[in-house]
């Protein structure tokens, strides 16, 4: 089967990352996977880039762009370049167009009904971007099932410069209603939530998990790793990943948690990305920054390393970097919120934290450190839940399956109506 993914990017951030992960594992089953993206980091021939050449020219072009749509609210609407996917020979060749995160200045979901034409439509949701009249996560607003207006968020990326959210969901509800979209939500949380958008409404709903390679996510000796970090083998610790103005991770939170962890807690910290984004750590902790990490091998050598993994998120799908500590099998503490609790099972791989609770994040810290069989038995079950239900041959499977569906569901709408396609 051909198949051709267009996304923000190819191998940068977790949405794009799950969607090369699922482009790699279909190319490991012979099938003939590409991709088009606006943001292209690997050097490979079945990815290719559309958008506006990297000369100075073509930087200020594509920054004119963004300043133009988001001061006047046409968010993605105008994107001189959305006319180029038509064209492709990806996209004209292709059995499958799969859909991945479409903001990020690069395309427009204008063209949606276009794309149907040319081959079935597969969207998978890695934000509620799609569901909403702009923003990537709605926290505890619900315009969106009404219709938006009045948005509380529009500094959320990707923010704007006028309210016009009423319209652009508009839009996207036209949009939608012409495009025949077959839908996959990586979480229950996002799959319910798209089966209740008025957006969506008649399109088909699947809940189908990200996968992750537990062959390179693994757990391994955390001897190994921490004489590698410099950390002590005796050691207690405690892993995060530290994103620069990211508000959204809740990292003010873990700050706070920190705090209220009392001195008998002895704790080492492990920070991965931003180096002095975690501010506010008690001085008695020792910390270890090792910066941003692109190397996979390496990633996985600092999840086995830890005894937890904390990611306080305060809206989410569900994390990558969840799914990747599972396989290494290190048990994980957060917020129970969004799709979080999907891998985050409490007290099964992890802790749940009450939402937005700092005094219980801690508390989920001290449970999982001072429980030593607990978390022996827990590292166990995580890499059980890792390799049975978030694999990449799981998730490859279930997609070949709606692959299937929609292929079939288009040869016989062309059979009903000779000449034209449904």
């Amino acid at each position: 089967m051909k198949i051709v993914h267009i996304g923000t990017a190819d191998s940068s951030g977790g949405a794009a990352r799950a969607a090369f992960e699922l482009h790699k594992a279909l190319l490991r089953l012979g099938h003939e996977s590409r991709m088009l993206v606006g943001q292209q980091f690997e050097d490979r021939t079945e990815i290719n880039r559309i958008g506006f050449s990297r000369s100075m020219a073509g930087r200020l072009l594509n920054r004119l762009v963004l300043e133009v749509e988001t001061r006047t609210g046409l968010q993605y609407l105008i994107q001189p370049k959305r006319r180029a996917f038509l064209s492709h020979r990806f996209v004209l060749d292709a059995d499958i167009i799969h859909l991945h995160n479409l903001h990020g200045n690069f395309f427009s979901h204008r063209i949606l009904p276009q794309l149907a034409v040319l081959a079935p439509l597969v969207w998978t949701l890695h934000d509620t971007w799609p569901l909403t009249g702009h923003c990537s996560y709605n926290y505890d607003c619900d315009r969106w099932r009404t219709g938006c207006g009045s948005c509380p968020n529009l500094d959320e990326y990707p923010s704007l410069g006028v309210d016009t959210t009423a319209f652009l969901w508009r839009v996207k509800r036209q949009v939608y209603a012409r495009a025949d979209l077959r839908v996959a939500a990586p979480s229950k949380w996002l799959a319910a939530m798209a089966r209740e958008s008025p957006l969506l409404s008649g399109s088909e709903v699947h809940h189908i998990p990200y996968g992750v390679d537990t062959d390179a996510w693994r757990p391994m000796d955390p001897r190994l790793g921490r004489e590698v970090l410099g950390i002590p083998n005796d050691a207690q610790v405690m892993m995060v990943i530290a994103l620069p103005g990211a508000k959204r991770k809740g990292l003010d939170y873990l700050a706070g948690a920190l705090e209220r962890l009392g001195e008998d807690v002895a704790l080492w910290i492990l920070i991965v990305g931003g180096r002095g984004v975690l501010r506010g750590i008690p001085g008695r902790f020792p910390v270890k920054e090792v910066g941003y990490v692109e190397s996979a091998e390496f990633m996985n050598l600092c999840y086995a390393s830890a005894d937890l993994y904390v990611l306080p998120t305060l809206a989410d799908n569900l994390p990558l970097t969840l799914l990747e500590s599972l396989a290494a099998g290190t048990p994980a503490v957060a917020f129970d919120i969004g799709g979080v609790p999907d891998a985050v099972r409490h007290m099964e791989t992890g802790y749940l934290a009450r939402y937005r609770d700092p005094e219980d994040l801690a508390g989920g810290i001290r449970s999982l450190l001072v429980a030593q069989g607990t978390r022996s038995e827990m590292r166990r079950r995580c890499r059980e839940v890792a390799v049975r239900e978030y694999a990449s041959g799981v998730q490859v499977n279930r997609y070949l399956e709606v692959y299937e569906l929609a292929v079939k569901a288009r040869r016989r709408a062309s059979e009903a109506t000779p000449g034209k396609l449904a």
